[in-house]
Parts: C-alpha cells; sequence; structure tokens
C-alpha cells in the first residue's frame, strides 16, 4: 500500500513548489491519519501514516470507529464500475476523533478522505503533476469534491 505522503508545511515550502503547475493548498482537519485501499478479495485494507495492519481489528482504538464506517459506507461495487483495478488505488484522509478541535460530532463523518493515490499513474488523482505538492496550514476541512482527471476515479462515485 502506497505511503501515506508528507505534506510540506506552508512555513517551509520545498523551492521547486512554485516554478511550474498549480499549488495545491490542503487544509487539514484535526484527526489521525488513516489510509485504506480496497483488495481484490473484497476485504479492505488500512493503514495509518506509518504501518499497514493485516488484521483491522488490531487498529489501534482511535480508528476503529473509522475502520467500522468505511467497512460499511466504502460502495465496492462502483469502486469496482469505475476503475480496471481496484488494488492500484489508495485512499487517504483523517479518522475523526476529538484531539483539540471540537466540531460538530453529530454531523461529522467518522473518515474525511483528501487524496487517491493511483498507482498505475503514480500519482494523486486530484494533481496535475507526479509531484507532490500540497502544503497544510492546519486548519479546517477541505475535501476535492470532484477528483476527475483522466486516472479513472471521481470522487462523486465512491
Amino acid at each position: 500500500m502506497k505511503q501515506f505522503p508528507s505534506i510540506p508545511r506552508i512555513d517551509d515550502p520545498p523551492e521547486e513548489l512554485f516554478y511550474e503547475g498549480h499549488l495545491w493548498i490542503l487544509e487539514t482537519v484535526d484527526g489521525r491519519n488513516m489510509r485504506f485501499q480496497l483488495q481484490n478479495s473484497e476485504l479492505v485494507q488500512f493503514g495509518d501514516r506509518s504501518g499497514v495492519y493485516d488484521d483491522p481489528n488490531t487498529m489501534p482504538d482511535p480508528y476503529r470507529h473509522a475502520v467500522r464506517y468505511v467497512r460499511e459506507n466504502l460502495n465496492r461495487g462502483s469502486l469496482r464500475c469505475a476503475v480496471d483495478d481496484v488494488e492500484a488505488y489508495v485512499f487517504f484522509g483523517e479518522a475523526m476523533h476529538h484531539h483539540t478541535i471540537n466540531y460538530d460530532w453529530e454531523q461529522t463523518p467518522s473518515f474525511l478522505g483528501f487524496d487517491v493515490w493511483s498507482t498505475a499513474h503514480k500519482r494523486s488523482t486530484h494533481r496535475t503533476s507526479s509531484k507532490e505538492s500540497s502544503v497544510s496550514s492546519g486548519s479546517s476541512p477541505s475535501t476535492p469534491s470532484n477528483a476527475s482527471d483522466g486516472t479513472g476515479v471521481r470522487s462523486d462515485q465512491l
């Protein structure tokens, strides 16, 4: 599974960031980094920032509600119709839980996705180049609503 992408801080961007393409500014939410990938077996493999868990039941407690949420809400059929190989895509986001910001917990989903990695295209589906070019300011949620750019995945189909 693709490693969780590093996100440069806005106060220390890489110099090449400003030389080509678009600058994507990503405002992250206050949760824990989580990623997942649908397997051909229909099982979902989960990971946090640094590890991948063969058994999702061994994920640390702050992730378990998000694992349950993804298992119950991931539309596997739509994903299979949208892409040739479901294992070629890794979904990145935040497992939401009270950390420092008190969100409206009645309205906040357990998982908020912000990126989809395509192994077939070696890039994130919402970016226009293969270079990692997000910058984090670390405040409020922002999620791409339509990630259709030729990679075969649109977020509204998942």
